[in-house]
């Protein structure tokens, strides 16, 4: 990311102060380098600082020589920025995201619920735009328990048509799954969630409304929300929300989509394509490079 980050700095002409992240292990100096031996004169628009973040008073000075700030990572190192962020420097910033499948009737099962589970297990969950929460539209749990029932065996397809990579990735799958049922238990949140395990995948039955970060690797919960109460639960997570996939009765396709926007979601998309991009796409809601530049007029 802070590649990304200076390669968008360099397109807008600026002059870009990078700091390196904690676990870089030299890849963003090497990114570097190889930049440079393609085109040396960029070596004046490219200063890097390998200054940790608990170094307050050298961010500081730094910060107070920039226009802009980027900052990548969580709520926790967004807020620390903001701290020490000079008044007048523009901050431009970079958070996790959360996505979410949203089912309320259909226009081809089969192939729906298909796409979807494909789009799970492909992405094993990892990006952005990935599928953490199925919710459903509606207010009865027992069509939540008959959704696991039905398309728990379209994860277990797409989990044999696309099985993981090594022993490594099934081990840290199971490790993930034993870990959220134990934190279950001791939370006391076992008996408010059933569970449905497949090969290699599993579906959690939630009596919640919550969105949250799903076990990953094609753990999915899947809870009730009507469309009804759909604005006060997802602004819960404004500021965070990217992708919702929706499915849906073609005829309740924009009506549904319009109170996805008004809940914060920045791109709406079939299930199974919501991790697909288009050459050209805003991220997360905006164009990048239209952060990095000012508007100067003048005068002739």
């Amino acid at each position: 990311m802070p590649v990304l980050s200076l390669a968008e700095g360099l397109l807008t002409g600026n002059i870009n102060l990078l700091k390196l992240p904690q676990a870089d292990g030299g890849l963003s100096v090497e990114a570097v380098r190889c930049m440079l031996e393609i085109e040396p004169e960029l070596a004046d628009y490219i200063y890097i600082f390998d200054t940790p973040s608990s170094d307050v008073v050298t961010l500081q000075r730094l910060a107070a020589l920039c226009d802009g700030i980027i900052t990548w990572g969580g709520d926790a190192a967004i807020e620390a920025v903001r701290r020490f962020a000079p008044v007048g420097a523009k901050l431009i910033e970079w958070g996790h995201r959360l996505s979410f499948a949203y089912i309320s009737g259909y226009e081809d099962e089969q192939l729906e619920l298909r796409a979807l589970a494909e789009h799970i297990i492909q992405t094993k969950q990892l990006l952005c735009s990935s599928c953490q929460t199925i919710f459903l539209d509606t207010e009865d749990m027992e069509q939540v328990y008959a959704f696991c029932e039905k398309f728990l065996p379209y994860l277990e397809e797409a989990s044999r048509r696309f099985p993981q990579e090594g022993i490594e990735e099934t081990a840290e799958q199971t490790l993930r799954r034993y870990l959220d049922e134990m934190v279950q238990a001791i939370q006391g949140r076992a008996a408010d969630t059933r569970v449905y395990r497949g090969e290699f995948c599993r579906l959690e039955a939630c009596l919640d409304d919550n969105l949250v970060l799903s076990g990953l690797f094609g753990n999915c919960p899947v809870k009730r929300l009507p469309a009804a109460r759909m604005l006060p639960v997802l602004r819960r997570e404004k500021g965070r929300l990217q992708t919702a996939g929706l499915i849906c009765a073609p005829e309740r396709r924009l009506a549904l989509a319009q109170r996805l926007m008004c809940c914060g979601l920045v791109r709406i998309t079939r299930a199974g394509d919501m991790s697909e991009s288009l050459c050209g796409e805003a991220h997360d809601g905006e164009y990048p490079l239209r952060r990095y530049v000012r508007i100067v007029e003048v005068e002739p």
